[in-house]
């Protein structure tokens, strides 16, 4: 495992492909998550986009994953500091 950064974690392309098949997620030829139940596209909940394998973030202490650019993580940050 990689170093910790502000409560993510560094990993591996190999932890990260690991976790998404745990998670029921499978990369297509377009590098896009897709859910492996049903085919659909994984969408953001932040940002409402497509999560590509490049960008997907896995949100600490859950089971989401999001778009780990600067909106995504941003918007993530905000909601949990309102809790």
């Amino acid at each position: 495992m990689g170093k910790e950064v502000k409560g993510f974690l560094k990993i591996s392309n190999e932890e990260k492909e690991v976790l998404l098949e745990i998670l029921g997620f499978e990369i297509k030829d377009d590098k896009f998550l897709y859910s492996k139940k049903t085919g659909a596209p994984h969408i953001c909940p932040y940002t409402n986009e497509k999560v590509s394998y490049a960008n997907a973030t896995f949100v600490p202490g859950s089971l989401i994953v999001i778009n780990g650019d600067p909106i995504s993580l941003s918007t993530y940050l905000s909601v949990e500091e309102l809790k």
